[in-house]
């Protein structure tokens, strides 16, 4: 999204990214001798009358695919749940790293601020196909489609659960919740009374200040709120413009510092209703190096992020639940940097003949300080390209030497305000449904992006029926119908139906069918793209200290796009052991997308389309281990197939990934926790990384409780990168590739 983008070529790279590295195969291993042990030990326990004579009451209970609390056996979508405890025992510190753990999740980096990460890996330029929920409200920005990972306005301190959907879930959530649906839920203001604190620092500038506090105002209102501070200074290098081979590095400037403020409440207003009110305040500053090839300085990126949602739930009856939400997010980005251009570029020559040929005012462009030559183009183009050239004999040298200077930004805000009215019934104990309707208003305003402001209103309505005929089967049947003016050519449907089986009670075959969409975003759609720069030094030769660059990037009114499509079919197995305290999913999918608008969004060549298709095929596989005692374990693997007619389609794919970790409780309150972390390719580069988390919990006279941990963190490699385009990646590195980190906590 910058005037220019430079390249890095990728023919000379000779890393390990074409391999299957050999951690995974031993990951593949372990994960197959334990399901094979597993088996063992089931067949025996069939025997004894261990595994099945239990209440399947004790299974986990989710909330996110279909908006009703459903034992997983019966949800119609494989689940991964991240809890608390496996944040605390992995000494994970940000929601990023946290999804490491899901199965077919491919998380990258454009930079050390700027994660690129999406279920299933396609497209990883922008990625925008999945949707993220902090409490049940979306945080997916959705006029330039963007989620600003490091930036999430929800502190890792404060989250409960981390619910991952990974299945289309547009019949639940809408546009966009187009191949998975994270869902951070964070911790009731009652499960956090008093104070909490924690300290931590580490390798790459790592520095993070944490408080927070839980009270009471009334016997009826609870409330927490919390403060923190968090920064890192990202990579140490990369091969920027200056070393386009790969083989030399630079200091890379892609700092991140992060100040949030997080308040939640809850009021029972008597004993059949009670209100919820979220806000949260987020103030951020990214370092960064891509901003145009003539840059002077660096860009910075300023975030401002504001969020409240206010929730009202009434249990109407026992078996009648209604729930009435509402929402403003605002969020305001300025990117700024200082660059040189000759005058020539913000004539009105110039304009005129991009306008009528923009190729041909390109190449003009970049043969200066040469004058163009007229050539047998038709009368009107020479026309132009004459003025051209009167324009820039009248200015003489000062048409392009000495360059002027200024600032250019790329600032935008983002509004997004609605409503949800969602109603939940028990008919039986054999059926339930949830309905719903709602509203959003996405407003964004850009001088840059847009040349002024924008407004697009959707409605939208949804439902989802469990019925449950037998103890041996259940059905989820949903869809939602959405309505985006200026999007899409009327309602669209969104339609999902799922047939559980249930071998036993705690043993269940899922048959899933879904279909997802992905509305195009404002710069897709209705981008009206131009660079205006401030503050010129020396003055523009008519004495303007602002000047309107000539290039503009504006939509086809004629070549409207449509929204991205996807139809899912799952067949998967969910599997509960209570005495063993293990559960197992594996599930095999096949996902057709079409309509895919695929095509870089870059400044200079953008012409977006709906000419792109892709093929996702492969097999996940989920293990956990996870009883109340002292040894806890956890393994993941995926493989997956891509056949897209794009190769932008695969610049976040990989054909390998998977995670593991087992954990250990000492009887003297020390934990030790070792993970794996790995994908044989993302950017042409295999990702292998172990960490060592060590953890000590102690408690004072007072009854206060102390944890302290150490951290270390060992990468298989100090190298990584992420492709640009079909022949570009873009190189980073660490200086050491093992890094430490320590933290204390304190909790009253």
């Amino acid at each position: 999204m910058s005037i220019y983008m430079n390249t890095f070529v990728m023919n000379d790279l000779k890393p390990n990214g074409g391999k299957r590295c050999n951690n995974l195969h031993l990951l593949c291993y372990i994960l197959l001798s334990i399901i094979f042990s597993i088996c063992i030990t089931y067949k025996q326990a069939i025997a004894n009358d261990e595994l099945f004579g239990l209440d399947p009451s004790d299974l986990d209970v989710v909330l996110t695919p279909t908006r009703l609390k459903q034992n997983r056996r019966d949800v119609p979508a494989s689940i991964t749940v991240i809890s608390e405890n496996d944040i605390k025992k992995l000494g994970i510190q940000t929601i990023p790293e946290a999804l490491r753990l899901v199965p077919g999740m491919a998380v990258g980096k454009r930079s050390g601020n700027a994660y690129r990460i999406d279920y299933h890996g396609t497209n990883g330029l922008t990625p925008r196909r999945m949707q993220i929920l902090i409490d049940g409200v979306s945080y997916f920005r959705a006029g330039l489609a963007q989620i600003f990972w490091k930036e999430l306005p929800v502190d890792i301190e404060d989250v409960h659960r981390i619910e991952i959907t990974r299945s289309p879930s547009t019949a639940s959530y809408g546009a966009n919740s187009f191949l998975a649906v994270v869902n951070i839920i964070t911790k009731h203001p009652t499960d956090v009374l008093g104070i909490r604190a924690t300290l931590s620092a580490g390798s790459l500038n790592t520095k993070k200040a944490f408080i927070g506090y839980g009270g009471e105002l009334s016997p009826l209102t609870h409330y927490r709120l919390s403060i923190s501070h968090r920064q890192d200074s990202g990579y140490d290098q990369d091969n920027n413009e200056n070393n386009i081979n790969g083989e030399g590095f630079d200091n890379v400037e892609d700092d991140t510092y992060v100040s949030s403020f997080d308040f939640r409440s809850s009021t029972h207003l008597n004993s059949q209703s009670e209100l919820d009110i979220y806000a949260n305040l987020v103030n951020s500053t990214a370092k960064n190096e891509n901003g145009d090839i003539n840059q002077q300085t660096n860009p910075h990126t300023d975030l401002i992020d504001r969020n409240i949602s206010i929730q009202y739930t009434n249990q109407i009856s026992p078996h009648n639940q209604l729930q009435i939400k509402t929402y403003i997010n605002s969020m305001q980005r300025k990117k700024y940097w200082d660059t040189c251009y000759p005058a020539i570029a913000f004539s009105n020559e110039m304009r005129n003949l991009y306008r009528a040929a923009p190729q041909k005012a390109l190449d003009i462009f970049e043969a200066l300080p040469a004058l163009p030559t007229l050539t047998n183009d038709e009368a009107e183009l020479n026309v132009l390209i004459d003025a051209l050239i009167n324009k820039m004999n009248s200015l003489g040298t000062q048409a392009t030497e000495p360059p002027i200077c200024g600032e250019l930004n790329e600032n935008y805000k983002e509004r997004r305000v609605g409503y949800e009215v969602q109603d939940t019934h028990v008919f039986s104990s054999q059926l339930r449904m949830v309905a719903g309707l709602g509203f959003n208003r996405n407003l964004a305003d850009s001088e840059t992006f847009l040349n002024g402001n924008i407004t697009i209103d959707s409605q939208y309505i949804f439902t989802n029926v469990e019925y449950q005929p037998s103890k041996k089967t259940t059905f989820n049947i949903g869809a939602m119908w959405e309505n985006e003016e200026k999007r899409t050519d009327g309602i669209e449907h969104s339609p999902r139906a799922a047939f559980n089986y249930h071998l036993h009670p705690n043993h269940t075959l899922r048959f899933i069918y879904s279909e997802a969409i992905r509305t195009p975003d404002m710069l897709e759609s209705d981008r009206d793209w131009n660079y205006t720069m401030r503050n010129m030094n020396p003055r523009l030769y008519n004495g303007d200290t602002k000047g309107l660059f000539f290039v503009n990037t504006s939509s086809n009114a004629n070549q409207r796009l449509k929204s991205e499509k996807i139809r899912a079919k799952e067949i998967s197995y969910y599997a509960n052991f209570p005495k063993l305290d293990i559960s197992l999913d594996i599930k095999l999918f096949r996902d057709n997308l079409r309509d895919l608008i695929s095509e870089k969004l870059e400044f200079f060549r953008f012409s977006p389309s709906n000419n792109s298709t892709s093929r996702l095929k492969g097999v996940e596989i989920q293990l956990e281990f996870q009883p109340k005692a002292k040894l806890s374990a956890y393994a993941a693997y995926a493989y997956m197939d891509n056949k897209s007619t794009n190769p932008l389609e695969k610049t976040l794919f990989t054909k390998h990934s998977g995670s593991a970790f087992i954990s250990y409780q000492f009887n003297n309150k020390l934990r030790s926790t070792l993970a794996y972390y790995g994908s044989n390719s993302i950017g042409g580069f295999s990702y292998d990384r172990f960490d060592l988390n060590l953890s000590k919990s102690f408690k004072t006279d007072n009854q206060s409780t102390w944890e302290a941990a150490f951290k270390v963190q060992h990468y298989g490699s100090t190298r990584s990168g992420y492709i640009i385009d079909e022949l570009s990646v873009l190189q980073h590195r660490f200086n050491s590739d093992t890094h430490y980190f320590i933290s204390l906590s304190w909790k009253s």
